[in-house]
């Protein structure tokens, strides 16, 4: 992101919450707590001084910390500032002090102080309370939230009293001068945090009574009351008690409906609808004009089957009733089914309800809606069109004036018509799904078996129609415990049985929206119930069904619009995936096993698992070569290669198949398909080391070695452990890298695979090199020379090269290392870009050891630039050390310095320890001579203990001498 010049455009830092930083609108977070914490100790007070006691205390608690514990985080501070969010020296330190040197106004508690102020000086109520909602939505949760403790410091302290009196001026404000409803969020997201402040609390409880939402302010405050009870042991205080008798003399809400003769063609409302506050605040947002007051009043809720979408619509048209005297229609237009109703005939409907003789209705669709227009003119009527089909079906439906308004629901995702407010509705949280489940079954049973309910809310998927199902079986069966219906949902095959109940019926709900598709797009949706995981890419469903991507597509957006399938796309990712509800997924296993023959499944699940492996193999060698320690992707034959696949040009798209992959390789294991499980997780072994995935690697290769072992496949097994070596060797864990080798070995040379052997013999030569057995792993990259360059196997005879004159250089052997690099270059030229990059360094390396260290610098800077093109990491790192020893070399110690400091963000990604070894002396030394004892001291100690993890000693003896020379320099 950053290479030392300032190319970032905005910078955001925010403490109101948990530690959040965003440059360009991508979030960074340092991930060492300590760093996060000093880090967001000094953006509470940006510019100003915090004392070094201060900062300890605030930083690390009663444990303390000594000087030089308290420099080495304020130097990850200052690292990890320059490599995340391209700003170098903001961290300051002035006595025994820091300041971190930012503008206040890019943090967000600059940005609250100052909006706050502007306010108190504001003398337009309007525009003072615009300025009080601006300040208090920067808050997003408690400061530091998972950092500090509240009022860990006077800096947090007088934020939280600020945010107090800043609500508290918003709510006085909204009572009198402009909306009360205005103030509820701010203020309910505050008294979410302090549930025992009363002050706060009786403002929140007036608001919500004087918005229409009465019962939900003396809930509140009953719940306040219990609370304050039970575990204080004292009574409401008297401005609790006041807002509650100020809720009791609301007699007419807003939303309330009137007595009265009018027109009311509403289903009856749902005495137990429970949640949907901020969807139901948003309908009557926009119903009331109070979002849009120049384009008409309409709403239009989506969203899959039994999502709740006729229930919310009606409820919130009963609530609105009073800012629509004059009348509320309703009208079910049967977009889902296979006969959905004809406007027409919907409009010859609503005419005769409106007074309409039939003898006078007109004959034309046209002169329907001129007639039904005409009559609703000048009157104030909501109109309810449930289950739309599509937009041609409801546009002559609409009014044609701003008095009336118009609720829409519909499970497709349908265009916005004059524009209407599109609300996707979908399945509830947790804790509304626990309360609709508290309402239907009483809170008796709920209390009984607290926990079962909630789990019965997960197996129901928050889906609303599944809870009035679960809810009611329950009611009909009282003698039956919650747990009981969680293990029959959770037992049974055919789960969509268990969510039955009168008329309610999850399978029918979704069988109405199955029975809508095309062909292609319902074989699609039955074919994806083949699938265990969790969402899938394009490419999966091509797959799958074995047709062009263009063709896909449409059918997967066909499924998105009828709502089966959701959509979402990982952060910084180019594609959509998309995803499955649970008991969606249930009915869609219930087609394939209706109505797909069992050899279509099986070529179907062939397709799927060949294009994983052969897409895992086209990325392999579009972003990293063929140059691999353990194996390339040899698993997929050319002949059996789709072009299904999505254009791999960067890494992110691997990012977001990361879970995908794991999840595909378990489901291969459970499926039987032992040799495809043993491939996915070797050939995406490059991917797992590449992005650190180091869970995901051990998890895949645990259970592909199982499956190998299963399939009594010895050459399988041997190159999973050859993948569980290479793991351990990433993660320092050399001992047990040797472990796993020993087993490969002697596998490798009786099945006469001379790839596995060469590759195999290149790790051992790392895990010796690593370990400081420098002639036991040339040795071990000869032998693996000899054999690879015998199979034609070009990027890992280049890897093996390219290791062998790096082991020459450590053995002081130049010539020889020159001659290896050498033939790398020649190899990897003709390979691959990054193998010649890294077969560069490499030769750059032995020209600096020649003492040539001239013709080694432009080498190194030309790799540099194309790392930062390529956002290479190693490249990056390996450039800047290269670099620095140039410089080094030729007793620039300050220009080296520059580099080396540049290399350390990179330097522990670098899966290459004795790289990482050689950096640190190099470091260490280069330090020395500037004078820098202390921080010299500090590369040898860090290099002493990577040396001791590894347990190489000839390392740490490098190491250890370089220390006791320090120490005499020192002296």
């Amino acid at each position: 992101m950053s290479d030392g010049t300032n190319q970032i455009s905005i910078r955001k830092f925010g403490v109101l919450g948990p530690l959040r930083i965003w440059v360009d609108d991508q979030e960074h977070t340092p991930t060492r707590q300590n760093v996060g914490r000093l880090l967001g100790v000094l953006l509470l007070t940006p510019g100003r001084l915090v004392g070094r006691e201060a900062l300890i205390d605030l930083v690390w608690g009663e444990t303390g910390c000594d000087q030089q514990t308290l420099y080495s985080t304020v130097s990850r501070l200052r690292t990890w500032l320059h490599r995340h969010i391209g700003i170098t020296d903001a961290v300051a330190r002035m006595g025994s002090g820091y300041r971190i040197d930012v503008p206040a106004e890019s943090v967000d508690a600059g940005q609250f102080r100052r909006l706050y102020k502007t306010a108190q000086r504001e003398t337009d109520p309007r525009r003072r309370i615009d300025l009080f909602v601006s300040a208090l939505k920067l808050w997003r949760g408690p400061v530091l939230a998972d950092l500090l403790e509240p009022h860990a410091c006077p800096a947090v302290g007088e934020l939280d009293k600020l945010r107090v009196d800043c609500a508290c001026r918003l709510a006085e404000d909204a009572l009198h001068y402009g909306n009360p409803v205005d103030a509820i969020e701010p203020l309910s997201s505050l008294a979410s945090s302090r549930p025992f402040d009363e002050v706060v609390n009786a403002h929140l409880i007036t608001l919500l009574g004087r918005s229409g939402r009465r019962a939900e302010g003396l809930r509140r405050f009953e719940r306040l009351r219990v609370r304050l009870s039970e575990e204080l042991g004292v009574e409401p205080s008297p401005p609790l008690l006041a807002a509650r008798m100020d809720v009791l003399r609301v007699t007419r809400p807003m939303f309330s409906a009137q007595n009265g003769s009018r027109l009311c063609l509403l289903p009856p409302d749902l005495a137990d609808f429970t949640g949907r506050d901020r969807q139901l605040d948003q309908i009557g947002d926009r119903l009331t004009g109070r979002t849009s007051p120049t384009s008409l009043p309409m709403v239009m809720i989506s969203g899959m089957p039994g999502v709740g979408k006729t229930s919310l619509a009606a409820h919130a048209a009963h609530l609105l009733a009073e800012r629509f005297p004059d009348g509320q229609l309703y009208v079910d237009l049967h977009g889902a089914g296979a006969h959905p109703a004809q406007p027409e005939d919907v409009l010859a409907r609503l005419l005769r309800v409106l007074g309409v003789h039939p003898e006078s209705l007109p004959e034309s669709l046209d002169e329907r809606t001129a007639v039904f227009r005409a009559l609703l003119s000048g009157k104030r009527i909501l109109l309810i069109l449930d289950n739309a089909r599509d937009v041609e079906q409801i546009r002559p439906l609409l009014p044609g004036h701003l008095d009336s308004g118009v609720i829409v629901t519909s499970r497709s995702r349908l265009a916005k018509p004059y524009g209407m407010h599109h609300l996707v509705l979908d399945v509830m949280d947790r804790q509304e799904a626990v309360d609709l489940l508290t309402v239907i079954m009483g809170e008796s049973a709920v209390v009984a078996d607290h926990a079962a309910v909630g789990k019965l809310a997960e197996v129901c998927g928050y889906l609303p129609l599944a809870l009035r199902v679960a809810g009611e079986r329950m009611v009909l069966r009282p003698h039956q415990r919650v747990a009981q219906l969680v293990g029959a949902l959770e037992n049974r095959e055919n789960t969509l049985d268990e969510f039955m109940v009168g008329t309610l019926d999850v399978r029918a709900s979704l069988m109405l929206s199955y029975a809508g598709l095309p062909s292609g797009a319902a074989r699609l949706f039955r074919l994806l119930g083949l699938l265990d995981t969790a969402d899938f890419g394009v490419w999966a469903a091509a797959a799958l069904l074995g047709t062009s991507l263009p063709e896909v597509e449409q059918a997967l957006e066909r499924l998105v619009e009828h709502s089966l399938l959701s959509t979402t796309r990982a952060k910084g990712a180019a594609d959509v995936r998309y995803r499955f509800h649970d008991l969606v997924r249930a009915f869609a296993r219930e087609r394939l096993q209706a109505e797909e023959p069992d050899e279509a499944r099986r070529l179907a699940l062939d397709r799927f698992f060949v294009s994983l492996l052969d897409l895992l193999g086209q990325a392999h060698c579009t972003l990293w070569d063929q140059e691999a320690v353990v194996t390339a992707n040899r698993a997929v034959p050319p002949a059996a290669r789709s072009d299904w696949g999505p254009a791999i040009s960067d890494s992110r798209w691997l990012e977001s198949e990361l879970s995908f992959i794991v999840e595909a390789t378990q489901q291969a294991s459970r499926l039987g398909m032992h040799r495809v499980c043993w491939q996915l997780a070797v050939t995406g072994m490059f991917l797992f080391e590449a992005l650190q995935a180091y869970d995901e690697w051990w998890e895949t290769h645990q259970v592909a070695l199982v499956a190998a072992r299963a399939a009594d496949d010895l050459l399988g097994a041997a190159l999973v452990n050859a993948g569980l070596a290479f793991l351990c060797a990433n993660r320092y864990l050399c001992d047990e890298a040797e472990h796993y080798l020993r087993s490969v070995m002697p596998v490798a040379e009786r099945a006469g695979d001379e790839q596995l052997l060469g590759r195999v013999l290149t790790l051992s030569g790392w895990v010796n090199h690593t370990r400081g057995r420098f002639a036991a792993a040339h040795a071990d990259y000869r032998r693996a020379i000899d054999v690879l360059q015998g199979i034609g196997s070009q990027g890992a005879l280049a890897l093996a090269l390219r290791l062998a004159g790096s082991v020459c250089l450590d053995l002081g052997k130049i010539e020889a290392a020159e001659t290896f690099v050498n033939r790398a270059i020649a190899l990897a030229d003709a390979h691959g870009h990054v193998s010649w990059l890294r077969a560069l360094v490499t030769f750059a390396e032995v020209q600096v050891a020649k003492g040539e260290a001239a013709p080694a610098r432009p080498l190194f800077s030309l790799v540099l630039q194309a790392a930062k093109e390529l956002d290479s990491p190693h490249l990056q790192f390996w450039a800047l050390y290269g670099l620095g020893s140039v410089h080094l070399g030729q007793r620039e110690y300050l220009r080296a310095a520059e580099h080396f400091k540049a290399a350390v963000p990179y330097a522990r990604l670098v899966r290459e320890h004795h790289h990482h070894l050689r950096f640190l002396l190099a470091f260490a030394e280069n330090q020395r001579r500037l004078g820098a004892l202390e921080e010299a001291g500090a590369h040898l100690r860090e290099a002493v203990a990577i040396s001791r993890r590894l347990r190489s000693r000839p390392w740490e003896d490098r190491a250890v001498d370089a220390l006791r020379e320090l120490s005499s320099t020192d002296a």
